[in-house]
C-alpha cells in the first residue's frame, strides 16, 4: 500500500530526492532516517531500490531483506528483493521472493511480468510466456510484459510475430527508444533493410547513445550498399585499442602478477560452465569480480582497468557527427567477470549494449594460439554480426593475436567473437565493461521496475 502522504517530514524528503534522482543526497537521508529509526522498514527498502538503481545490487540485497524482516507482508519488497537478485544474474534466487510477491499481491500485472522476464533468461520460455499473459489477463496493456513477450517470439524463431508486436507498441509508444531499436533489429532479420535504418533514426532521436542502434544501423548500412557509410561507424582500426600494461606493484612482475589472477579466477566460487545468457561455448564464466572487497590481484587490476578506460576516452578524435565520439562519460563503474575456454573453446558474436568502453586483458594464452597459424584460432575477431543480421553481407574485420598483459579496449557496441582453438590448456582472459554512471547511459529494462519510488507498509 502506498503511504507516502502519510510519512514523516524527513523520509518526504528523501522519496523526494530519490524521485528526482539526486542519488546521493537521498542515499545519505535514507541513512540518516536508519540511523534514528532501525526499524523504518521503507527507509530500508528505498535505500536498497536506491542502490539497485545506482548499480550496486549485491549491496542493496541486505537493506531490502532488512526491510522484509521488519514487514514481511509487502509485496512490493520481495518484488524489490527479486529485482535485485535478477540484476546479480542469481535467478534461482529471484525466483523465490517473485514468488511470495505474487501470493501476497496476486493481481500486480508487473510481479508476473518480472516473474517470467527471470524465467525467460533462464531458457523456460513456455513457462514464462504463461506468466507474461497472465500479466495481460490482469492488465491488457500492460506494456513490458508485451516487450517480453515479443522478444519470446523473436527467441522461438517467430520474426514476423516478433515485428507485428513490437510495430503494435510502437504506434502505442511512438517515443520509446528502445522499441524502435529492437524493432530495427528484428527488422534486420526479416529482411526490411530500409525500413531498419529509418527505426534506427528514430532511436538515435530519441536516444544518442543507444549502442545497440549503433551496432544495427552499422549493419543496416553496410547491407544497403553503403560500406563506407557502415566503416565510418565501426571503424576498427580508429577505435579498437591494445594496450601492453605494467603489472602492479608487489607481483614481481607480469609474470607473478598474471599468475595471481590465474589462482584466483579458477577459485572463484562463480565460475560456471556456460553460464545462462552468455556468448562462451566450451568454457567457464565469473559473476562480476568486481563485487568484491579488499585487497587481491583482482582490485590491483581494477586500477589498471580504470587508467586505461581514462587514457582511450582522453585518446578518441573529437567527432560531433560521430554519434560514439559525439559523447563521452565523464564517471563510470566497471564490471568485470573471467572467461576460462578449453579446448574447443570461443565465444560467439557478440555485444555489450549496456556499457560504453569494453575491453579484455589476456591473463594466460596457449601456445597454439600462434602468429603463424593461419586459422588465427583462439584470436579475437571484430567487426562481424551474427549471420541472421549480416544475411551474407560481407564486413569490414580486425583480428588480434592475444597475448598475456595486453589489454584491448574498444567501443562497447562492436561486434566480437573468439575464434575456436584446440589445446590441453586454458585460455584465461578477464573482461570488463566500463559502465556510464546512472543519468549518462541508458539501459534497457527487462522488468516492469517503477521509475519512482514509492513507501509501501
Amino acid at each position: 500500500m502506498n503511504q507516502s502522504a502519510n510519512l514523516d517530514p524527513q523520509m518526504q524528503e528523501a522519496v523526494e530526492l530519490h524521485r528526482l534522482q539526486r542519488l546521493r543526497d537521498a542515499e545519505m537521508a535514507y541513512r540518516a532516517i536508519i540511523q534514528r529509526q532501525p526499524r523504518n522498514a521503507d527507509a530500508h527498502h528505498l535505500l536498497g531500490v536506491l542502490l539497485q538503481q545506482a548499480g550496486h545490487p549485491e549491496q542493496a540485497i541486505p537493506y531490502i531483506e532488512r526491510a522484509i524482516a521488519i514487514l514481511p507482508g509487502s509485496a512490493q519488497f520481495h518484488s524489490s528483493l527479486g529485482r535485485a537478485h535478477y540484476a546479480l544474474s542469481h535467478s534461482e534466487q529471484a525466483l523465490a521472493p517473485l514468488r511470495r510477491a505474487t501470493e501476497l499481491e496476486p493481481r500486480a500485472a508487473a510481479t508476473w511480468c518480472d516473474l517470467g522476464a527471470v524465467l525467460q533468461a533462464r531458457g523456460e520460455i513456455d513457462e514464462a510466456e504463461k506468466y507474461f499473459r497472465r500479466a495481460l489477463v490482469l492488465e491488457p496493456g500492460h506494456v513490458m510484459s508485451r516487450y517480453n513477450l515479443a522478444i519470446l517470439l523473436k527467441q522461438r524463431g517467430d520474426i514476423a510475430g516478433a515485428v507485428e508486436l513490437m510495430q503494435e507498441l510502437l504506434r502505442e509508444t511512438p517515443d520509446a527508444p528502445m522499441i524502435n531499436t529492437l524493432l530495427a533489429g528484428y527488422l534486420l532479420e526479416a529482411g526490411d533493410v530500409e525500413a531498419a535504418l529509418g527505426h534506427c533514426r528514430r532511436a538515435f532521436e530519441l536516444n544518442p547513445r543507444d549502442l545497440l542502434a549503433m551496432s544495427f544501423q552499422s549493419i543496416a548500412l553496410l547491407r544497403a550498399g553503403d560500406r563506407e557509410g557502415a566503416r565510418r561507424l565501426v571503424d576498427l582500426d580508429r577505435l579498437v585499442a591494445v594496450r601492453a600494461i605494467e603489472a602492479p606493484p608487489g607481483y614481481g612482475g607480469l609474470d607473478g602478477f598474471n599468475a595471481a589472477l590465474e589462482r584466483q579466477v579458477l577459485a572463484h566460487p562463480t565460475l560456471e560452465y556456460e553460464r545462462r545468457q552468455n556468448a562462451t561455448r566450451n568454457g567457464r564464466h565469473t559473476d562480476n569480480l568486481l563485487r568484491e572487497r579488499g585487497d587481491g590481484p583482482v582490485q590491483d587490476l581494477r586500477a589498471v582497468l580504470d587508467a586505461a578506460v581514462r587514457a582511450y576516452l582522453d585518446g578518441l578524435p573529437r567527432d560531433g557527427s560521430h554519434p560514439y565520439l559525439a559523447f563521452r562519460p565523464r564517471d563510470w563503474r566497471l564490471q568485470a567477470w573471467a572467461v576460462v575456454m578449453d579446448s574447443g573453446g570461443h565465444q560467439l558474436a557478440h555485444t555489450h549494449p549496456d556499457g560504453w568502453v569494453s575491453g579484455v586483458y589476456y591473463v594466460r594464452v596457449p601456445s597454439a594460439v600462434s602468429e603463424d597459424d593461419p586459422s588465427r584460432a583462439g584470436w579475437i575477431e571484430f567487426g562481424r554480426p551474427l549471420p541472421a543480421l549480416l544475411a551474407g553481407a560481407e564486413p569490414d574485420l580486425r583480428l588480434l593475436r592475444p597475448e598475456p598483459g595486453t589489454l584491448v579496449l574498444f567501443p562497447s557496441f562492436f561486434y566480437h567473437r573468439t575464434v575456436p582453438f584446440q589445446s590441453g590448456q586454458h585460455r584465461i582472459s578477464i573482461a570488463f565493461d566500463a559502465q556510464p554512471t546512472v543519468g549518462e547511459g541508458h539501459v534497457p529494462p527487462r522488468l516492469d521496475a517503477p521509475a519512482a519510488p514509492a513507501a509501501t507498509g
